[in-house]
C-alpha cells in the first residue's frame, strides 16, 4: 500500500484511448460507403479494368473491412484490469496476446491485399485526423499508414492497461509489466513500420501546410520513439526494485534518454503537441533518474561534491522542464488529467528530493568535498539492447503502396479552395442578388444618356459609371464562375 516503494513510482504508460477513439470514429460507416460505392459502380460497368482487377479491389476491401472490425473489437473491450486472482489475470494476458496476433494476421492480409492492387484507384479512403475532423485521400498509402497507425495505437492502449493492472489488490505484478514491455516494443516497431511507409509512398505530398498529420513520417517516427522509451523505463523500474547497482540503473536511465540520431532529428519536428510534449517530459524523467542514481554511485565512491551536484541538478532540471512538459502534455489535445499519473509524479519528486537531501547532507557532514562547475559524463555501459519489434511476416514498407504523385497537394489544394470558395459565395449571395437588382434599377435610369450620341461629352464622362452598373449586374453570375474554379 506504501507507494512509494512501489515498483510503478517510475512507470507510466500513457494509454492513448482517445486518439484511436477519434481515429476509428465512423471507421466501419466509411468503409460500407466506400463498398456500396465501388459495387455501385462495377454494378453500372463504370468501374474501369479488367475482371481479375474487380477481383483485387473486392479482396483488398475484405481484408481492409476485416481489420477495422477487429479493431473496433479490441477497441471496446475494459480499459481498466483488476483481477482478484492470478488465474484470472493470466487469462487476460493470454486474451490481449492472441488480440495483438489476430490484429497482426488482419493487418499482414491487408498490406498483402494491398501490394496486390497496385496503382489501382479504389475510392475515396477516410481518416479521423486528431483535431482536424476527417481528412480523405484516394491513395492507398495514405490508407495503409492510418491502418497501421491504428494498430500502434491500440498496442499501446494494451500496453497502458497492463501496466496499471492490479492482481489480487496488488498493483505492478511483474508478468503485467512484461506484458506492457513486449506490446510497447511492438507498438514501436509498428509505428516505425508506418512511418516507412509513409516515406515510401511520398505521403507528405497529400497533407496541406498547417494541417494535422497524424499519419506523417515525423509523427510516427515520434511515436515510435515514445513507446520505446516506456518500454526501457519499465526495463529501470524492474532494475530499481530488483536492487541492482547504481551504476547499472543509471546506464538504463540514460539509455532510456538518448534518442538514435534519425529518430531525435525527427523529433525536433513535434516538439508541439500532445506526443511531443510527452516525449520530452519523459525523456526529462530518465535523464533526472540517471543523474540521482549516478549521484547515488558516486556518493558511494565518497565523491560527495559530484554526487550533490548531480541530484541537485536532477531536481532542478525536473521542476523546470519536467514540470512545464507534464503541464503540457496535460492541457494538449486529447486532454489528460493529472489524476492518470498522481503517483509517477509524486513517486519521482519524492525520489528526486530525498537523493538531493541525502548528498546535501553527508556531503556537508561526512566527505566536505567541493562541488565541481561541471556535470561528469554519463555512465554508459555495454546493455542488451532493447529494440522495437515488428512482425516479421509483414511485407516490406517499399513492396506494400505505390508512390503518390507529386500533384496530390495541388489536387487536395484545388478541391479545398473550391470548397471554401462555393461556401463564401454560398452566404454572400443575397447580398449579390440585391446588388445586381439595384445596379439593374441604376441601368433603366441611365438608358436615356446612353441613347445620347457617343460624341456628347455627357455620355463620355458617364461611362466610368456604366461600366460600374454592368458589373453590378453581371456580379452574381461572376462570383458562381470564380465559385467553380472558372
Amino acid at each position: 500500500d506504501d507507494w512509494s516503494r512501489s515498483i510503478l513510482r517510475f512507470v507510466f504508460v500513457y494509454g492513448p484511448e482517445q486518439e484511436l477513439e477519434g481515429k476509428l470514429k465512423k471507421a466501419l460507416q466509411n468503409h460500407q460507403e466506400l463498398e456500396k460505392e465501388f459495387f455501385a459502380g462495377e454494378k453500372s460497368g463504370q468501374e474501369q479494368g479488367s475482371e481479375s482487377h474487380g477481383d483485387e479491389v473486392r479482396a483488398f476491401l475484405k481484408h481492409r473491412r476485416a481489420l477495422i472490425e477487429g479493431l473496433l473489437s479490441a477497441k471496446s473491450e475494459s480499459a481498466s484490469w483488476s483481477f482478484p486472482t492470478e488465474v484470472e489475470a493470466a487469462v487476460a494476458m493470454r486474451g490481449a496476446d492472441a488480440t495483438a496476433t489476430d490484429l497482426g494476421e488482419r493487418l499482414e492480409s491487408f498490406l498483402s491485399a494491398a501490394r496486390d492492387l497496385g496503382p489501382t484507384r479504389v475510392g475515396s479512403f477516410r481518416w479521423h485526423e486528431t483535431g482536424a475532423g476527417e481528412f480523405s485521400s484516394p491513395h492507398v498509402g495514405f490508407d495503409a499508414c492510418s491502418a497501421v497507425l491504428c494498430c500502434a495505437l491500440l498496442s499501446a492502449c494494451l500496453a497502458s492497461r497492463a501496466a496499471r493492472a492490479k492482481v489480487a489488490r496488488v498493483a505492478g505484478p511483474k508478468p503485467m509489466l512484461k506484458l506492457s514491455f513486449d506490446l510497447l516494443r511492438r507498438a514501436s516497431g509498428l509505428a516505425s513500420y508506418g512511418a516507412d511507409l509513409g516515406e515510401m509512398s511520398k505521403l507528405e505530398r497529400v497533407f496541406l501546410p498547417g494541417r494535422s498529420k497524424d499519419c506523417s513520417a515525423s509523427k510516427l517516427r515520434l511515436l515510435s520513439t515514445c513507446f520505446l522509451r516506456d518500454a526501457k523505463q519499465i526495463s529501470v523500474a524492474v532494475a530499481i526494485d530488483k536492487g541492482s547497482s547504481h551504476r547499472v540503473v543509471s546506464a538504463l536511465a540514460t539509455d532510456s534518454m538518448l534518442l538514435p540520431a534519425t529518430e531525435e532529428g525527427e523529433g525536433e519536428k513535434n516538439r508541439e503537441g500532445k506526443w511531443g510534449a510527452y516525449a520530452s517530459w519523459k525523456a526529462q524523467v530518465s535523464r533526472s533518474l540517471g543523474l540521482c542514481f549516478q549521484a547515488l554511485h558516486e556518493l558511494s565512491r565518497e565523491e560527495g561534491g559530484v554526487a550533490k551536484l548531480c541530484s541537485a541538478r536532477a531536481l532542478d532540471e525536473y521542476l523546470e522542464n519536467g514540470s512545464r512538459d507534464r503541464d503540457r502534455f496535460d492541457g494538449a489535445v486529447p486532454g489528460t488529467v493529472r489524476e492518470d499519473h498522481r503517483g509517477y509524479d509524486e513517486g519521482c519528486l519524492k525520489f528526486f528530493t530525498d537523493t538531493a537531501r541525502k548528498c546535501e547532507r553527508e556531503n556537508a557532514m561526512v566527505h566536505f568535498k567541493s562541488v565541481p562547475p561541471e556535470l561528469p559524463p554519463p555512465i554508459r555501459r555495454d546493455l542488451p539492447e532493447i529494440a522495437a519489434h515488428t512482425p516479421q511476416s509483414l511485407p516490406p514498407a517499399k513492396d506494400c503502396v505505390v508512390e503518390i504523385p507529386p500533384d496530390a497537394s495541388e489536387e487536395s489544394e484545388e478541391k479545398r479552395r473550391s470548397c471554401c470558395g462555393t461556401c463564401a459565395v454560398v452566404i454572400a449571395m443575397p447580398l449579390l442578388i440585391l446588388l445586381s437588382v439595384l445596379g439593374a434599377v441604376v441601368w433603366v435610369l441611365l438608358l436615356p444618356l446612353k441613347l445620347i450620341p457617343c460624341c456628347c461629352p455627357v455620355a463620355c464622362a458617364l461611362q466610368a459609371l456604366w461600366d460600374a452598373v454592368d458589373l453590378m449586374l453581371r456580379a452574381p453570375l461572376h462570383a458562381c464562375v470564380w465559385a467553380g474554379g472558372g
